[in-house]
């Protein structure tokens, strides 16, 4: 089971801190995420932007990009 609803709901329900740990195990035989999507956004992002400056050249990514 996992979650990426923007509120810690499978926190909530499972009563135990999962947000953004990967999966976590509640019981045998049940593990839970919640994905911190955020988080997982802003690293593509720079994934993103290191591979434009590394490809192109640049000093930092062009404001228009």
């Amino acid at each position: 089971m996992f979650s990426v609803e923007s509120q810690a709901s499978l926190s909530d329900i499972f009563q135990k801190d999962i947000f953004g740990k990967g999966p976590v195990k509640i019981m045998d035989n049940l593990w839970a995420q919640e994905i911190d999507a955020d988080s997982h956004i802003k690293n593509y992002q720079n994934e993103i932007r290191k591979k434009i400056l590394d490809m192109y050249g640049f000093e930092q990514v062009p404001e228009e990009i």
